[in-house]
């Protein structure tokens, strides 16, 4: 933008090197949930892009995870989604959290919530406690547009921000939300 002024700042200590910048040689990206991945030691770990790559989580190769997609990162647990008739949650060893949801679009979490949200085409939100395992799903309208919840912005108190797409566009939703 024209007479503004960006600073970027460090988020982590230690130097930045070449291999630590998006898009470079030996690093692969998740580009819809902003999820990087690269090797170290022969082993393939992931982080948030926000996140310091030393502290990245090691994925196992031998886990079968066909058919999910890695949404994102949970307190230190890998998430995965795959589309499915039934909205469920199970916990698998070594820090992931496998999620199926018909149709699933979008998933949010917050590290300093236990709460795990995650929308459906057919938007319904399902609400995901980790610390107690149990979901809650509920039925959101966006009114007159008859559009399709796609993305889930944030959510910071009780107010929730959504993407919804709709044949006239693409709108920004915000709504009560029935979980905080």
């Amino acid at each position: 933008f024209r007479g503004t002024t960006t600073t970027a700042n460090r988020s982590w200590d230690g130097e930045i090197t070449h291999t630590e910048c998006h898009g470079n040689e030996g690093e692969g990206h998740q580009p819809r949930f902003l999820l990087l991945n690269r090797m170290r030691n022969g082993r393939k770990i992931v982080y948030r892009a926000i996140d310091n790559p030393v502290d990245g989580i090691e994925t196992n190769p031998n886990m079968d995870l066909s058919g999910y997609l890695l949404a994102c990162i949970h307190r230190r647990k890998l998430i995965y989604i795959k589309a499915a008739r039934e909205v469920s949650a199970r916990v698998i060893p070594q820090n992931i959290i496998a999620l199926t949801s018909p149709h699933a679009m979008g998933v949010y979490a917050n590290d300093e919530s236990p709460l795990i949200y995650f929308v459906s085409h057919r938007n319904q939100l399902s609400v995901l406690n980790t610390a107690t395992m149990e979901i809650h799903a509920y039925k959101l309208s966006i009114g007159a547009y008859q559009g399709i919840l796609t993305t889930i912005v944030g959510v910071h108190g009780s107010k929730m921000t959504m993407m919804a797409w709709a044949e006239e566009g693409i709108y920004r939703c915000t709504a009560d939300c029935p979980v905080s």
